[in-house]
């Protein structure tokens, strides 16, 4: 299985990926039905296991839960890039369009009986082997109680998938935060779990820290992220609530724009959260 799982990778990927170690083991544990959880940096590969089942399963389905439509709509590209058939669910999604290889949603996507519910559980899967797979698991913890609260009853699923093995992806976890994914994903619960730490170590990404002021005035310093408004790169700036983005898209178009309507004093795509090619994503 080992040897499959490399050639049909090379294969898929055109020889542009060779699979390392941690990945055909995790992948592996996953197909043995064992829980797994990975600990690795931005950019080393954690979601490719994911999907590996797929490529030497003819009757597999990946369901991937993931935080933000950006990150789903990605996936859906690489996998698709990797001959994979992937469908990320929202709210204009038909149900015939769900029975795909790899089907992404957010955790509300899953639990919703509208949406993924029904077919999740329904017949029609009965002789598929399914893989629960939850990417950037850290917000279980962090967004849980406030951001999305149906974060929190992922570990919920486990009651209906009885036997599916389930995997959690993150890139830095402290060890309270790796022992809250584990409870609410109740990992190990059912079957043996698998930890797999890489640390977090990028060559080519740069850590930094700013202190802040603190309060509201905190949200006028990204502004300081930007010397040039003119030349902003693709940038992810992450935060813990719906509030905090809406006060720092409103310094940015002050501090950046001085307040005026973005459309229209700057190009199409400038601070416009609309359009796929943004500058600047919240």
């Amino acid at each position: 299985m080992r040897k499959r799982l490399i050639e049909e990778t090379l294969k898929r990927t055109k020889g542009e990926k060779s699979p390392h170690n941690w990945q055909l083991k995790i992948a592996l544990d996953m197909l043995a039905g064992h829980d797994t959880l990975m600990i690795a940096g931005t950019g080393s590969g954690k979601t490719l296991p994911f999907v590996m089942p797929a490529f030497v399963l003819e009757k597999a389905i990946i369901w991937i839960i993931a935080p933000l439509n950006y990150i789903q709509g990605q996936q859906v590209k690489d996998f698709e890039s990797m001959g994979l058939s992937a469908v990320y669910v929202n709210q204009e999604t038909r149900w015939k369009e769900v029975k795909k290889q790899v089907v992404i949603s957010s955790p509300e996507g899953f639990l919703d009986g509208d949406k993924l519910h029904g077919f999740l559980f329904s017949g029609e899967l009965a002789d598929y082997r399914h893989f629960v797979a939850v990417d950037e698991a850290h917000v279980i913890q962090t967004w849980g109680g406030d951001f999305q609260v149906a974060y929190e009853r992922v570990g919920d699923l486990r009651a209906a998938l009885h036997g599916v093995p389930f995997s959690a992806a993150i890139a830095t976890v402290t060890e309270e935060i790796k022992n809250a994914i584990i409870t609410s994903l109740h990992l190990g619960a059912y079957q043996p779990l698998r930890i797999t730490n890489r640390g977090n170590f990028r060559p080519n990404i740069e850590h930094s820290v700013h202190r802040m002021t603190g309060g509201a005035v905190s949200y006028q310093e990204f502004t300081h992220l930007f010397p040039d408004p003119t030349k902003i790169k693709k940038t992810l700036i992450f935060v813990n609530s719906v509030e905090q983005a809406k006060y720092i898209v409103d310094e940015l178009r002050q501090g950046l724009c001085g307040g005026r309507r973005v459309r229209e004093e700057k190009p199409d795509n400038f601070l416009d959260p609309k359009r796929e090619e943004d500058e600047l994503l919240h």
